[in-house]
């Protein structure tokens, strides 16, 4: 298990949970200890993130691997954020909504053997880690593009309804409702 802590702001206000069950007093202690956290109560954190954004794309492919659409990861200073673009590049999804679009890696399925059990996580960069660390094996990887908020709808699902799958879900409670869904 790794807990995690989620941080946003809000109307110039920061707002953080820890997935671990942590109380405000110890999350702030933990901080302070990193000198992540001002000394002075109330005042403003520093900056957690001082590094430069990143970008990654995430080609999302139906199962020939026509590029369907570009899912792009941006990590800032303020977090992650998402973008999409069609496969002519210009941004957005033109209409067609995030739910009808398939699974990550789902090109990949053709050369898996049919008895090979298919993984099912949130998310690309978890489906890149995941397969990686699985170089050599008889598995395959997926992930949805979804979103915790949503699921992808039957059609999508469908590409692996033959499968044996594993539902994977993020170690917070977003990601086991997330799963539980898809489950049903």
């Amino acid at each position: 298990d790794a807990p995690s802590l989620s941080v946003d702001e809000k109307s110039g206000k920061l707002l953080f949970n820890c997935k671990a069950g942590c109380s405000q007093e110890q999350v702030i202690a933990a901080l302070r200890d990193r000198g992540l956290w001002n000394k002075v109560p109330g005042t403003a954190p520093r900056p957690i993130r001082t590094d430069p954004p990143t970008s990654t794309d995430y080609p999302v492919c139906d199962s020939t691997g026509t590029l369907i659409a570009t899912k792009r990861r941006i990590e800032d200073a303020e977090g992650k954020h998402f973008s999409w673009h069609r496969p002519d590049g210009q941004p957005g999804l033109n209409g067609v909504p995030v739910t009808s679009l398939p699974l990550y890696r789902s090109e990949r399925l053709l050369a898996l053997i049919a008895a090979a059990p298919v993984l099912l996580v949130e998310g690309e960069k978890k489906a890149d880690a995941l397969a990686a660390a699985l170089v050599g094996k008889s598995v395959g990887v997926l992930a949805t593009v979804t979103g915790a908020s949503t699921i992808p709808i039957d059609e999508v699902l469908g590409t692996i309804s033959t499968r044996r799958v594993v539902l994977w879900p993020d170690n917070d409670p977003g990601g086991h409702q997330h799963m539980a869904r898809i489950a049903k």
